[in-house]
C-alpha cells in the first residue's frame, strides 16, 4: 500500500494573544502555576470576525499555494475539528467553496477531539486508495476559546485557537502506519448544538493525564513496529501538544532523546485537533530546518514604559524598571541573533516596541558585537522603509551585522491573513531567514577561528562643550 508524503503546510493563528498574566486577572491562577503544570505561557483567541472555519480557510489557502498545485488536483478535503461554527456546511465544505476545490470530490469534517488530525489523515489515506486521486488536503482547526468557561481555572488556562493544514501526496515507497482507538468516557465533555445543554468544556484532568501517559508511548511503539522503524531512525516526533509533562513522561518511558520531541504548547496552548498540523507548519520554517533555536516574544500588547535616562543601569547592570525588558535582556545576551518585527504606525514602529528596544539596548552592558540583527515590518500600504530604517539603527549603533534579503524586509497586509497573500513578501521573508542563518553560522565559525574584531576604546565627542 502506498503511503502519504507531506508536500506543504499552512498555518493560521487568530488575532488575539492571551498570556498567563492576562488569565491571572480573570481567575485565581498565576503564570508560575500554569507554566509549571502545563508548560503553557500563552495562547491565541479568535476575535469577533474569526472562527474555526476562517482559520481553516487561511491555513488551507497557504498550504495550497506552497504546494504549487492547482485546486483541481486536490482529490479530497478532510477537516478535523470539534468547534465548527455550524453543523452544516462543514468546515471542509467551507474550505472547498473558498478555495474552489472541485465539487465532485469528497469534503467532510471529522470530530475526534485531540486525535482528530490523525483520524483525518487516516481517512484521507483511505479515500485516495479507494476512490483514486493523488493529493489530499487535511486540516486541523479549532476555536476552543468559545467553548471554555472563563471562570474555570482548570480548563480556561489550557486551550487556544488556531489552524494548520497539510497537502499530502499518495506515493510509492513511503512508509505509512497508523493506530486508532477510543475510550468512551466523559473525562472530557463538551455540550453540542443538538444536546440538551450547551455546557462548556469540562474535564477530569487527572483521568485525562493518566490516559495520555498510558496511551502515547504504546501508540508510538505500535506505529514504529508497523512501519519497521525505530526512534533512532527519526529526526522528529510530533505529538499532540496538550501538556509538556505528558510528552516528558512519554520520552522517559521510551528512553528517548528529548530533543527529537517537538514542543510548542508554550506559545499556543492545547489547540486540540489543530495542534499537530500547527506544529508541522512551524517545523518547516527555515529556522527549524537549519537547526536554529528560536523564541517568539510579543511586545505590542505589554505595558512597557519608556527610558527616563536615569543612568541607574550603569550601576545595576540592568534597567531599574523590572519588567519585560530585563527578561528579554537575559535571552538577548545568550542569543546569536535578534529579529525585530513591527507593524507600521504613522510611518513609524509600534511605540511599545520602541520603548522596549530603547531601554534594552541602553541598559544592557554585554557586548553585542557580531550578534546578527534583522528588522521586519508590515503595513497596509506605506511607511515601510521609514520604519525599517528606524529599527535598523538599534543594530548598527551596537556593532551588529544587519541581515538583508532580496528586498527591504517588508510585507503587506491589513486584516489577519492578508500578509500571507503577499507572495513576494513571503519570499523576502524566506530569503531573509536563509541569509540570517548563513550569517550567524559563518560568524560562529569566524569567532572560533579568528575571534572577534579588535575593539578600540570609545572616543565620545560632544558637539557642545
Amino acid at each position: 500500500m502506498k503511503g502519504l508524503q507531506l508536500l506543504a503546510t499552512g498555518g493560521a493563528l487568530p488575532g488575539r494573544v492571551v498570556t498567563n498574566e492576562d488569565l491571572s486577572r480573570q481567575v485565581d491562577t498565576s503564570d508560575e502555576w500554569i507554566t509549571t503544570r502545563t508548560g503553557i505561557r500563552q495562547r491565541y483567541y479568535c476575535t469577533e470576525s474569526e472562527d474555526a472555519a476562517t482559520l481553516a480557510i487561511a491555513a488551507a489557502r497557504q498550504a495550497l499555494a506552497r504546494s504549487g498545485l492547482a485546486a483541481s488536483e486536490i482529490a479530497c478535503c478532510v477537516a478535523a475539528t470539534l468547534s465548527a461554527p455550524t453543523a452544516t456546511p462543514s468546515v471542509a465544505c467551507r474550505v472547498q467553496a473558498a478555495l474552489g476545490l472541485p465539487e465532485n470530490r469528497p469534503a467532510f469534517d471529522v470530530n475526534a477531539a485531540c486525535s482528530g488530525f490523525i483520524y483525518a489523515i487516516a481517512a484521507a489515506h483511505g479515500l485516495l486508495n479507494t476512490l483514486g486521486g493523488r493529493y489530499a488536503l487535511v486540516i486541523g482547526c479549532e476555536a476552543l476559546s468559545r467553548m471554555v468557561d472563563p471562570t474555570d481555572r482548570t480548563t480556561c488556562v489550557l486551550f487556544g485557537d488556531g489552524a494548520g493544514a497539510a497537502i499530502l501526496e499518495l506515493a510509492e515507497g513511503v512508509p505509512f502506519a497508523v493506530t486508532l482507538g477510543a475510550r468512551g468516557s466523559e473525562a472530557i465533555r463538551v455540550g453540542g448544538p443538538a444536546a440538551c445543554d450547551t455546557a462548556p468544556i469540562t474535564m477530569d484532568g487527572k483521568a485525562v493525564f493518566r490516559f495520555a501517559v498510558e496511551t502515547m508511548p504504546r501508540c508510538l511503539q505500535t506505529v514504529l513496529e508497523r512501519s519497521q522503524k525505530t526512534l533512532a531512525d527519526l529526526d522528529w516526533v510530533v505529538c499532540h501538544q496538550a501538556n509538556s509533562r505528558i510528552i516528558d513522561h512519554c520520552i522517559k518511558h521510551l528512553h528517548a532523546e528529548p530533543s527529537k520531541f517537538y514542543k510548542n504548547m508554550d506559545r499556543h496552548g492545547n489547540t486540540s485537533a489543530a495542534s499537530i498540523p500547527i506544529a508541522l507548519h512551524e517545523m518547516v520554517d527555515i529556522f527549524n530546518k537549519e537547526g536554529i533555536e528560536t523564541e517568539v516574544i510579543h511586545v505590542g500588547n505589554k505595558d512597557i514604559r519608556g527610558c527616563v535616562a536615569c543612568g541607574q543601569c550603569s550601576k545595576l547592570g540592568h534597567c531599574v524598571f523590572n519588567d519585560l525588558v530585563n527578561e528579554v535582556a537575559t535571552k538577548f545576551a545568550e542569543a546569536d541573533g535578534l529579529v525585530v518585527g513591527s507593524p507600521v504606525y504613522y510611518a513609524s514602529a509600534n511605540a511599545t516596541l520602541v520603548a522596549l528596544l530603547t531601554r534594552l539596548f541602553y541598559s544592557t552592558p554585554f557586548d553585542k558585537t557580531m550578534k546578527v540583527g534583522a528588522a521586519v515590518v508590515a503595513a497596509r500600504r506605506g511607511g515601510l522603509s521609514a520604519t525599517f530604517d528606524e529599527l535598523n539603527k538599534f543594530f548598527t549603533i551596537s556593532g551588529m551585522p544587519v541581515a538583508s534579503s532580496q528586498y527591504w524586509n517588508s510585507i503587506h497586509g491589513l486584516a489577519l491573513g492578508e500578509a500571507k497573500e503577499d507572495l513576494e513578501g513571503l519570499q523576502t521573508m524566506r530569503t531573509l531567514a536563509r541569509n540570517m542563518t548563513f550569517l550567524m553560522k559563518s560568524i560562529a565559525l569566524g569567532k572560533e577561528k579568528f575571534g572577534l574584531p579588535e575593539t578600540e576604546q570609545r572616543i565620545a565627542t560632544n558637539f557642545i562643550r
